[in-house]
């Protein structure tokens, strides 16, 4: 089907109504060809004093189709829409011997990483995620749609801490180096860091 269908309902009326249905629905064919059978099944199915009228209804009921299409689309993600994943065991231990036992998520696909810990609401005392990474390198964080703060911990080969950095703002853009070459980047929530007086120099086990 093609637009002259509808041209052909519609030239026979040249009055101001009329005018604004054609100019519609060119603008609907537009977007979607497919309409034009539509108008031109009702060109031939109504009486010409409400072929208007008819098409204009038509078209309204194809704007709101699609509209309604649209809002079936899915919504960005949610605190309500995140899985905790599966929790495994880590361990700090500190220059003076304390070892300090957490249960964190593992963040090892790219995917994974980009996630992280976007839209939590909450953390456990001794939860948190760990950032893993195939080989050394310098990395950067920042905390895109993360609504509580975090202790970010970055660590090297062998486990040990090179640099720390404490409460990161929520939905703060800015970046966040690592300071060196890392294996693996820890987060834990806001303020753990100091409570469990982890330094640079402890070592990570996980």
């Amino acid at each position: 089907m093609t637009f002259s269908y509808v041209k052909e309902a519609l030239n026979r009326s040249q009055n101001p109504i009329n005018c604004i249905c054609e100019r519609r629905s060119r603008e609907a064919i537009q977007k979607n060809p497919a309409i034009s059978i539509f108008f031109w099944i009702a060109s031939r199915a109504r009486p010409p004093a409400r072929k208007c009228q008819f098409l204009t209804a038509i078209w309204l009921t194809w704007l709101l189709c699609g509209l309604a299409m649209s809002l079936l689309q899915p919504f960005p993600a949610t605190a309500q829409d995140i899985a905790v994943g599966k929790k495994y065991p880590l361990s700090i231990t500190g220059r003076d011997g304390a070892v300090k036992q957490f249960m964190v998520e593992h963040a090892v696909t790219e995917a994974e990483h980009n996630q992280g810990l976007m839209y939590r609401t909450s953390l456990p005392d001794a939860g948190g995620m760990i950032f893993l990474y195939r080989q050394p390198q310098r990395v950067q964080f920042w905390m895109k749609n993360t609504v509580i703060p975090l202790d970010i911990i970055f660590i090297a080969a062998g486990g040990k801490i090179i640099s720390i950095h404490e409460n990161a703002q929520p939905l703060d853009l800015t970046p966040i180096a690592s300071g060196g070459a890392v294996m693996a980047v820890l987060e834990l929530a806001g303020g753990t860091v100091a409570r469990f007086r982890i330094t640079i120099g402890d070592e990570v086990r996980y």
